[in-house]
């Protein structure tokens, strides 16, 4: 059982794939339209060979003038289930005369039982797109629906959610600027990607499994334990047995407790103890300690605009490096996100300062990010006065130490 668990998860973590590529190679459909139903003046131009290309012209004559540009998720424009799939990867080249946001639609329509007042539900995502061609990622569970919809379909906030079950084809739409502009928008391909069976899925199967395993396991063990209840010597042997076990599980679970899953370093409750032990040098023999409080620069557009998987990759990297350029006295741990803390033992602002140079030199220069710079803001303070007894103080005062050093340009080191 612990095989076929370490299996199924080991192909559900790196095959196990579905995908439903969209592009005119494969036949999908496309087509534009622009605001003329509408009364609008707005221009579009059609192209497709190798690509779907929308070429637009903007004419403030309403409000909000558009261009859309349609691809049919598959070649009979049938309604499609995504619920198995969990991203959007879009290869799309944009150029517009003026700063322009791209909306993505992925429309759901009603079946005949479940009509309402439109023929299908809009669920959206707005994307700043970068002049030429690129790739974006879409998380399918980001997509939410537009105001406008929602207002104007007057129904219960439960029937307003998301849905992504029958979906018949993606628009890709010009932003809600009135301003006149030319806008260029060709996709060169587009493709869905899931799993056949998500991991929620496949961790609750297990669980199922492991527990019904464990129930006829435990159920054999309790009869076998019944017959052999005359031999007090066996049953010593096995408490003592269950014994180890826990006392090993009871050590791992206090190692848990104190470590972030991610990085491997201290958290909170960790770095609790070498807390209490810096206040209580500085109280009785005056010993010196500092605080660095790091935070990585733009770390939300890192995770929006390359995905959770590559923050969390660049959040281990960081803390590497961080544990890597440490003294032996400093003790590195995660604070929560992307803010971390250092505690410099018997160390002075100046020491401290020090370390806080080194830590984000090494950062810029490590080059954390593959296509991407990536830097931290590092705030320094030295325990004083009554930090001894408010240690809150001493990092409120880090605090404010980072937060001057990101509105100073960020890549930077401000000491309290």
């Amino acid at each position: 059982m612990a095989l076929l668990t370490l299996a199924l998860v080991a192909w559900q973590h790196w095959g196990m794939n579905l995908s439903l590529p969209i592009s005119s190679l494969e036949g999908s459909l496309g087509w534009v339209e622009d605001d003329s139903p509408e009364k609008g003046n707005s221009i579009v131009d059609y192209q497709q060979n190798d690509a779907y290309h929308m070429q637009c012209e903007i004419r403030s004559a309403i409000t909000y003038p558009y261009c859309n540009l349609f691809t049919a998720l598959n070649r009979e424009e049938r309604g499609i289930d995504l619920s198995q799939y969990k991203t959007l990867h879009l290869d799309l080249a944009h150029q517009s005369s003026t700063r322009d946001s791209l909306r993505v639609y992925l429309n759901h329509f009603f079946r005949p039982e479940e009509q309402v007042w439109f023929p299908y539900k809009s669920n959206q995502q707005v994307i700043n797109p970068r002049e030429g061609r690129h790739t974006y990622t879409l998380e399918l569970d980001e997509f939410y629906v537009p105001a406008w919809w929602v207002y104007a379909s007057d129904l219960p906030p439960e029937q307003t959610k998301p849905q992504l079950t029958n979906v018949r084809h993606m628009v890709l739409s010009t932003g809600d600027s009135s301003i006149p502009r030319e806008v260029s928008v060709i996709l060169h391909s587009a493709e869905l990607r899931g799993k056949w069976l998500s991991a929620n899925q496949l961790y609750r199967g297990l669980l199922w499994a492991w527990m019904l395993l464990s129930l006829v396991y435990f159920s054999y063990r309790a009869i076998q334990y019944s017959r052999q209840a005359k031999s007090k010597s066996a049953e010593a042997e096995q408490l003592r047995s269950l014994n180890r076990l826990l006392d090993l599980k009871s050590q791992r679970f206090k190692k848990m407790a104190i470590h972030d899953n991610l990085t491997g370093l201290y958290n909170r409750a960790g770095m609790r103890t070498h807390l209490k032990e810096a206040v209580a040098d500085y109280n009785t023999k005056q010993t010196p300690f500092s605080v660095l409080m790091l935070d990585l620069d733009h770390f939300k557009h890192i995770n929006d605009t390359y995905g959770h998987e590559e923050g969390d990759r660049i959040l281990k990297e960081f803390a590497r490096v961080v544990s890597d350029r440490c003294r032996d006295s400093d003790v590195p741990a995660r604070w929560g996100g992307e803010e971390f803390v250092v505690l410099c033992k018997n160390s002075p602002a100046k020491a401290a300062e020090v370390l806080a140079e080194d830590l984000c030199r090494g950062i810029r220069e490590a080059g954390l990010g593959r296509d991407h710079p990536v830097t931290c803001s590092i705030g320094v303070a030295e325990a004083r006065n009554n930090d001894g007894k408010d240690v809150a103080a001493l990092f409120r005062r880090a605090d404010e130490a980072l937060y001057r050093a990101k509105n100073t340009g960020r890549n930077r080191v401000a000491v309290d």
